[in-house]
């Protein structure tokens, strides 16, 4: 049911986007070719980056897999991971950890909860960089936004996970002794290179918009996009439109009408959402039998494509 009805206000909110604003464009001409080259060098980073990103959350949470190994993991979860809403999909990986290196589901969550925390502090970490970029006078630029931004970023790059950890109630034993081996591991010079592997992965988003708005309009600044895109990217992650589909298209309007028209900024909008979602969760259907291999700890794997 949760489903559907996500489904249901992403439609709503395309149509009604689609009929107040591009339906009687007749200046939209999009350079196709320009977004192409976006989505497949966003999709490169998706894996590349990615990949290693989760190798390394792998070894910090003591679950030593081959490199290679983390590699084709990542390629057949990833996309398929957008064929679940409500950003679920995300539990394949720790089901797969769990079956690959025969550890218990539990740590594989944790590691997997921590990723997507430095995924959030990331994300964070752009929008505190996308204000220094915004014009004085753009909604989004205010010193509020700066200081909501960067404080939990700055927090976890200065915090001592073990006196967290102390302060935690008793009976939060697992809790406490993950993030006290976690600060046994990670030093601030550590946190900060995590921090940026995070960034780079986070940016697909951000360069998408970028490539999708000069591909939209040539002339347009994409100043503008690089400072308002990071907080549409993490406002789309709330769970209400299938995939943030509508919702970033909707929030393009709001906030990018001053460098693009109304057309184009829901252009801009659905072309990132093609990128970054649509184009992978195609792409998983091609993985689909592998990734269930992953899921089911079966040999199956092997037979996976190269």
């Amino acid at each position: 049911m949760r489903t559907l009805i996500s489904l249901a206000i992403s439609g709503g909110l395309l149509f009604y986007l689609y009929r107040a604003y591009v339906s009687e464009a007749v200046d939209l001409d999009i350079r196709w070719t320009w977004f192409a080259a976006g989505a497949v060098l966003t999709l490169a980073i998706n894996y590349g980056v990615g990949a290693l990103k989760w190798h390394w959350v792998l070894r910090l949470h003591g679950i030593d897999l081959p490199r290679r190994d983390v590699a084709k993991m990542w390629v057949g979860l990833y996309p398929v991971a957008f064929l679940f809403p409500f950003q679920t999909g995300h539990l394949l990986y720790a089901r797969a950890v769990e079956k690959q290196a025969g550890t218990s589901f539990g740590l594989a969550f944790r590691a997997m909860v921590f990723d997507k925390g430095l995924n959030l502090l990331a994300t964070l970490l752009l929008i505190a960089c996308g204000q220094l970029l915004l014009d004085s006078d753009h909604p989004l630029s205010h010193p509020l936004v700066l200081l909501v931004a960067a404080t939990p970023v700055v927090a976890f790059v200065g915090l001592n996970l073990r006196q967290l950890a102390d302060r935690l109630p008793a009976r939060a034993v697992r809790l406490r002794g993950w993030l006290k081996g976690l600060e046994l591991q990670l030093s601030a010079a550590q946190k900060l290179r995590l921090l940026v592997v995070a960034g780079a992965y986070q940016s697909t988003d951000v360069i998408s918009a970028v490539v999708a708005g000069l591909a939209i309009n040539s002339g347009a600044d994409p100043i503008a996009v690089l400072g308002v895109f990071p907080v549409i990217v993490l406002l789309s992650y709330v769970p209400a439109a299938f995939e943030g589909f509508g919702a970033r298209e909707a929030l393009s309007v709001l906030w990018l009408t001053g460098a693009f028209t109304q057309a184009e900024a829901v252009s801009l909008g659905f072309l990132v959402s093609m990128a970054e979602y649509a184009i992978p969760a195609a792409i998983g259907l091609v993985f689909l039998r592998y990734a269930l291999s992953l899921i089911a700890g079966s040999e199956v794997a092997a037979e996976s494509p190269d």
